[in-house]
């Protein structure tokens, strides 16, 4: 069964953090640069998909010619799976990861597992989306209501998902199980108890005969087919992935004061790197303006830099909100939000 750990509490007192880095204060970039050269790449996990990674360790690689990032691309559980398991093997692979969720990094803190870095970059980071020398957040995503643009416009969409539950949606609607990842999970805890629909959302859902979807590219192609009108819950970079390659896609955001659901992609430098001058100069780019202009252009993931603009095509998030719902409520109603859902949709 799908886990979340602890999220805001992290964020909350990561802010309070006031740590003094035993020998973890920033290198100059030369000095860090010319110490990566000698280590010749950096390994770094991460969950970004390979074709939109792929560019941003070239991007790396042409700024500081002589260190090449080898990407390692696996999901959020694979990935922290490999990393646990070949450091409790002693055969550390990787230099940098980023991952989906942010208890893994939280445990592995409390371990004494990540390496003590402050990077000069971090200083545009707000304090709530970082935990200082340990780990940081470089992009989020929002939940959104993705649609057919060459068949709907926004003004057809209702502003929550308890909209979509009319008989004339019937057959136009594709979802993903609240057991089948993270980002369902929140969204229904979302509809539940801070819409205050629970226990009515998948009942409703179920009387339209959705597709049910494990990964949310194959429903964001089912709308771009037309096999579909709606799909929900996507993680709004889906939608600037896809705008970008010319598909009729657009999204609405569900209203809600408290904001909506936001998804966190976590990064840290493991105590054991292999190579970790080049770790900790990969880390400092991957948050620099440049780092983060080019992920927000490549991937259309957020940044949460103090001086960045949005990804083009995506609305602010002080204008949608943005929700961190806190793990250890989700977790509390876990059990009985997926008991409930399978009670609709099966196994």
């Amino acid at each position: 069964m799908l886990v979340l750990r602890g999220l805001t509490a992290g964020l909350v007192a990561a802010g309070a953090l006031g740590l003094t880095l035993n020998g973890a204060s920033a290198q100059s970039d030369d000095a860090l640069y010319q110490a990566a050269k000698k280590e010749g790449h950096v390994v770094w996990y991460t969950t970004f998909p390979l074709d939109e990674a792929a560019p941003l360790g070239k991007a790396f690689t042409e700024k500081y010619p002589g260190v090449k990032v080898d990407i390692v691309r696996g999901s959020g559980t694979r990935t922290v799976e490999r990393f646990e398991t070949e450091y409790r093997a002693n055969r550390p692979g990787a230099d940098v990861i980023t991952g989906a969720l942010l208890d893994p990094d939280q445990q592995w803190k409390k371990d004494g597992w990540l390496m003590k870095y402050n990077p000069p970059e971090a200083s545009a980071i707000p304090a709530k989306y970082k935990d200082e020398g340990n780990w940081y957040i470089e992009g989020v995503t929002i939940s959104c209501m993705l649609f057919n643009s060459s068949k709907l416009k926004s003004s057809d969409m209702p502003d929550s998902p308890m909209g979509l539950l009319k008989p004339k949606w019937k057959g136009r609607v594709g979802s993903i199980p609240a057991w089948a990842t993270g980002t369902a999970l929140e969204f229904a805890y979302f509809v539940d108890y801070v819409l205050g629909d629970k226990g009515s959302y998948e009942k409703g859902l179920k009387k339209l005969d959705p597709p049910m979807q494990s990964a949310q590219a194959k429903l964001v192609q089912q709308v771009i087919r037309g096999d579909i009108d709606v799909a929900l819950p996507i993680a709004d970079y889906n939608l600037y992935r896809f705008q970008k390659k010319g598909a009729p896609v657009d999204c609405v955001y569900p209203k809600s004061p408290k904001g909506v659901p936001t998804n966190v992609r976590p990064i840290a430098i493991p105590k054991n790197a292999p190579h970790p001058a080049a770790a900790k100069l990969f880390l400092n780019w991957r948050l620099s303006k440049d780092g983060q202009t080019r992920m927000q252009n490549g991937l259309g993931m957020r940044s949460v830099r103090k001086d960045m603009d949005p990804p083009k095509g995506l609305p602010p998030a002080a204008k949608v909100g943005m929700l961190v719902l806190d793990p250890k409520k989700v977790n509390a109603k876990q059990a009985e939000i997926v008991k409930r859902w399978q009670a609709e949709f099966g196994k």
